[in-house]
């Protein structure tokens, strides 16, 4: 099995047992989940099955068969979802996962070193590079002019970058 990280657990939504999600994938990838992988910070990973997956104005839940109560999902706060990377959807041309962005170096097209991306924001608008050197870069094509896949680089326009 390649695990791959496709979302967070936020917390409890109501009093059913259904878990908010900090989602890392499609969203329609999301919906169509039948079975997951959670891994509790110092835990293993463990399956389970999926009963439903939701979108509620903002929020995305999801429900895991078996956890049926707040106190159940507290348990889970903070766990990472993961599928097998195999399971995931091919993406269109000049789309990306956030787990392949992380990691990857980022410099500009004159050649200055912004650090490596340590994670992937996701706004409403746009996702946000934030790299170990403090640069928070918006992920647009007004912005970032490559993403090489086989070299782990992101080169981005030096003139948009403070």
């Amino acid at each position: 099995m390649d695990p791959v990280v496709i979302g967070k657990i936020l917390g409890p939504f109501g009093v059913e047992g259904d878990l908010e999600l900090q989602p890392l994938a499609p969203e329609d990838f999301l919906i169509s989940l039948k079975r997951v992988i959670l891994k509790r910070k110092g835990g293993g990973f463990e399956s389970f099955e999926v009963e439903r997956t939701m979108r509620k104005g903002e929020k995305f839940l999801i429900k895991i068969k078996g956890i049926d109560h707040p106190e159940e999902c507290i348990l889970l706060n903070g766990a990472r979802i993961f599928v097998d990377r195999r399971e995931l959807p091919p993406l269109e041309e000049d789309s990306y996962y956030a787990f392949e962005l992380e990691g990857m170096e980022v410099v500009t097209d004159r050649g200055r070193d912004l650090g490596q991306v340590v994670s992937v924001l996701d706004y409403p608008s746009y996702q946000i590079l934030s790299t170990s050197r403090g640069f928070l870069i918006p992920f647009v094509g007004e912005i970032v002019v490559d993403v090489d896949r086989k070299r782990s680089l992101i080169t981005v326009r030096d003139d948009r970058i403070p």
